[in-house]
């Protein structure tokens, strides 16, 4: 797998199923498929086939659902969502009603068409200059992962769009974070059989942590110490996570969620600055919490050394902790630095 072939398939895996999902299966409409197909032609300029096996991952995954057998109606968290949209708890019988789309008071047909193209035009605002250039691709990417939530729900406000649920039949997760993990797992091509785990297609999990925490932080000796001590351990985590998500994507990251992340954002302003909702405010600029655990976790293709983008997950996993190495002593010089200046 190329770079160019990796990114585009996380663009297509990203928007596999639509944001307004659940609203697409409206009869004679064509599907939620067939409305990811006018998105991909708004975003890409034409329409494209998804390989469906990331998709198939994720919805193992995250989707703990009952289904009914076939031929019989109703069952275990059927919901009409169109008429009725609520969002549930998977542990217990309490649900949350959520307003209709557009603020109308009914759903019609002509609601469903203009949800479509909302979500058609909202998409087309993010498309790549050139859909042949990788890094463009990357950049198309990065927008749409952080951004095409928010453009959405500007332009119809409310608390729909944002816990917009996977499955309507289950609606316990949102379709966002179904289509991040979708996104991550872009790369599988194949089953998860035991033959394929060498493969470098096969989705591995990568647990990372800094060690010893909390002998680091018991020598503080006043509240101040305290948070400089968890300051720099987060930023020392992040230095790790940088460099997964420099080749991968920050969907990847499993934990902790990165979309909104005041210190993934911090990263952006300097790195994808097309990607934050409002490059003019200086809010990215600068956080005083330490927003990063000193572990995360990531699914990550198992890669090979013969592979043109994936990389062997034991490099990346090297690769990110001579990051940690390399940012204490930047750290370390930058104190240095200071006292012999005093």
């Amino acid at each position: 797998m190329t770079k160019q072939e990796f990114w585009f398939q996380k663009i297509l895996q990203l928007l596999h199923d639509p944001p307004g999902k659940p609203f697409a299966l409206w009869p004679k409409t064509g599907g939620h498929r067939k409305l990811a197909q006018d998105i991909f032609a708004a975003l890409l300029e034409k329409k494209y086939w998804i390989n469906p096996m990331p998709d198939i991952v994720a919805t193992s995954a995250d989707r703990p659902m009952l289904t009914i057998p076939k031929g019989q109606k109703g069952g275990i968290g059927t919901k009409h969502f169109h008429k009725d949209p609520r969002i549930t708890h998977p542990l217990g019988d309490a649900s949350i009603r959520l307003r209709l789309p557009l603020g109308v008071e009914k759903v019609e047909r002509n609601t469903i068409d203009e949800l479509a193209l909302l979500q058609q035009d909202t998409a087309k605002q993010f498309a790549p200059a050139d859909i042949g250039d990788a890094d463009e691709l990357r950049r198309t990417f990065f927008c749409l992962w952080r951004r095409f939530r928010e453009e959405i729900i500007r332009q119809d406000p409310g608390n729909l769009w944002e816990f917009m649920p996977a499955d309507s039949r289950c609606p316990d997760h949102s379709i966002w974070e179904h289509n991040r993990v979708a996104s991550a797992l872009a790369f599988v091509k194949k089953g998860l059989a035991d033959p394929y785990q060498k493969d470098p297609d096969y989705p591995w999990l990568l647990s990372f942590g800094l060690r010893p925490v909390q002998e680091f932080l018991k020598q503080a000796r006043k509240g101040q110490d305290l948070w400089t001590g968890s300051m720099l351990i987060a930023e020392l985590s992040w230095a790790a996570i940088e460099k997964v998500i420099s080749h991968y994507g920050p969907d990847c990251i499993v934990y902790p969620d990165l979309r909104g992340n005041p210190r993934a954002d911090i990263w952006l302003y300097n790195s994808e600055r097309d990607a934050l909702p409002n490059t003019d405010s200086t809010i990215h600029l600068s956080t005083r919490a330490a927003v990063i655990p000193h572990t995360f976790i990531a699914v990550l293709p198992r890669g090979s050394d013969k592979s043109d983008y994936l990389l062997p997950i034991e490099k990346l996993a090297e690769d990110a902790c001579e990051a940690v190495k390399k940012k204490w002593q930047e750290l370390a010089d930058d104190v240095r630095g200071w006292m012999e200046g005093i």
